[in-house]
């Protein structure tokens, strides 16, 4: 669908105080857009809002507010459901990054970055979104970056995997939205120069150095803009940036274990390692479960983490009495910051050692679209899903580093495979990978092993995960899903859900 423009009278843009931001700000009132300006410097925001309104003579108004504060999220969400001045557009671009690897990132300012890269994002989009379909127009743009497509180790690590989870949740709006007359668009942009890029360093990937020229914020929101209008899903303004996101979309995840990293990881000297002490995240789900007895079968001493109850306690009745002696059980929601602080807590206890975690996450219990859930429970969705596995791995890399080493095995289902399916599994992967290389030559090993299908785990997947054989692959996936992975990048979507409800089988 192409996006009448013009249409579109008022446009809401956070982050407008600099850069891309304030760039799209002033293309939208160059076009004759009234703007609703979000930031937390009221001084740029004041100013910004003077100069357009006499080079434009549109409406501007500024609202000030830090959208890492659930108040402030609130008060643009009021904005966001007023009548009688709607906001057609959304342009959710405001962001940041963090400053160290996630072992070593500061939790709280681990907790901010979430909330506005991924929370405010998500709140700002299922709030707008009801109004604009009831009236037949609208759009929402949502701010990533062409890192989405390349795997970024270090402190981009975290930034990155919160962009593909933006891209992938953009991509999946986009799908649902068909129809209504509202659009979603993904702006991945490039090298651009702004003040955050320079801050934080992002962008340092394969277009420069290729010698890729930097984009001025201008550039970039004519582009944004003119994409948006031809109807766009994902938006990558300049052909060397695009070039990097095709070959970034055509490389399946499979073949990486025939790169170097292989022969790195045995070096590294865990292969071979029997781990003697594991914890297990979403252990009463039914892959879970699988898990748990796969690696009591192997004599490793499992703590089991879960937030219902009977079903652990059916889960250890179902064990035999020895194996029952081997386990420890933690009751926690994981989309409870206390709780998670619980989990945190027993992996950093040195006096029993947990050499090996398996983190499976929370995924949606139902089939219910984006805009037909309830906000509370998209939020809980994210605490659980994004929040806590960059928690619980920050708290293992950490405690791992520290003490003897050891292994995180991740879980993310085969839908994180196919753009715009699932956002937590995407992000699961992706993180997974960036770790992966960024721990190579560590003593401390990150893998994701892709199950077969939802509850079961394959025999190739079962020995990976209790060490019985090492692939030195970063993603370890049995051969059907590995096609479905190579299918997500070269056939149409709709024989890729066939394929997807094929593996499941």
């Amino acid at each position: 669908m192409t996006v009448d423009l013009a249409g579109l009278r008022t446009a809401l843009v956070t982050g407008a105080s600099s850069g891309i931001g304030r760039a799209l700000a002033e293309a939208l009132a160059a076009r004759g857009h009234d703007l609703v300006l979000v930031a937390r410097d009221r001084t740029r925001l004041e100013a910004l809002a003077e100069r357009v309104r006499q080079q434009h003579a549109v409406g501007v108004e500024v609202l000030v507010a830090d959208l890492t504060d659930p108040d402030g999220v609130a008060r643009v969400g009021t904005r966001l459901t007023q009548t009688e001045r709607p906001v057609d557009l959304v342009v959710n671009n405001a962001g940041d990054t963090v400053d160290a690897s996630l072992g070593d990132v500061d939790v709280e300012r681990l907790r901010r970055h979430v909330a506005l890269n991924l929370g405010a994002v998500l709140t700002l989009t299922r709030t707008a979104l009801p109004a604009m379909v009831a009236r037949g127009r609208g759009a929402v743009v949502n701010v990533a970056s062409v890192d989405v497509f390349v795997c970024k180790a270090g402190p981009a690590a975290v930034y990155s995997a919160g962009k593909v989870w933006v891209t992938v949740l953009t991509e999946s709006l986009a799908q649902e939205l068909r129809g209504t007359g509202v659009h979603a668009m993904a702006l991945c942009p490039g090298l651009t120069d702004t003040e955050f890029s320079e801050r934080n360093e992002v962008g340092e990937t394969a277009p420069r150095r290729l010698g890729a020229r930097s984009w001025s914020p201008a550039d970039m929101a004519d582009a944004c803009l003119g994409d948006l209008a031809r109807g766009r899903v994902v938006s990558v303004p300049g052909v060397r940036f695009r070039v990097t996101a095709t070959l970034g979309r055509l490389v399946p995840y499979r073949p990486l274990g025939v790169l170097p990293t292989l022969a790195r990881r045995r070096r590294s000297g865990l292969a071979g390692v029997d781990s003697r002490r594991a914890l297990i995240t979403s252990a009463d789900s039914d892959l879970g479960g699988a898990v748990v007895r796969a690696l009591l079968a192997a004599g490793t001493e499992v703590v089991l983490v879960g937030r219902t109850e009977d079903r652990m306690a059916r889960l250890v009745e179902s064990l035999g009495s020895a194996e029952q002696q081997a386990v420890e059980v933690v009751v926690a929601d994981l989309a409870e910051p206390s709780d998670r602080e619980d989990v945190c807590r027993r992996l950093r206890d040195q006096d029993r050692p947990v050499d090996l975690v398996v983190l499976g996450v929370e995924r949606p219990s139902s089939s219910t679209s984006f805009s037909g859930t309830p906000l509370d429970v998209l939020q809980s969705e994210l605490q659980a899903g994004p929040m806590a596995a960059l928690e619980v791995l920050r708290a293992a890399l950490s405690a791992m580093s520290a003490g003897g080493g050891g292994r995180i095995v991740t879980l993310p289902d085969a839908a994180g495979l196919d753009p715009g399916q699932s956002p937590t599994d995407a992000f699961l992967l992706s993180l997974t990978r960036s770790l992966g290389i960024g721990v190579l030559g560590s003593k401390v090993d990150v893998v994701a092993v892709i199950p077969p299908r939802s509850g079961a785990l394959s025999r190739h997947s079962r020995r990976e995960i209790t060490g019985a054989t090492r692939s030195g692959s970063l993603v370890v996936a049995p051969p059907r899903v590995a096609l479905f992975d190579l299918a997500c990048r070269v056939v149409p979507r709709a024989v890729r859900r066939r394929l997807a409800t094929l593996i499941r089988r």
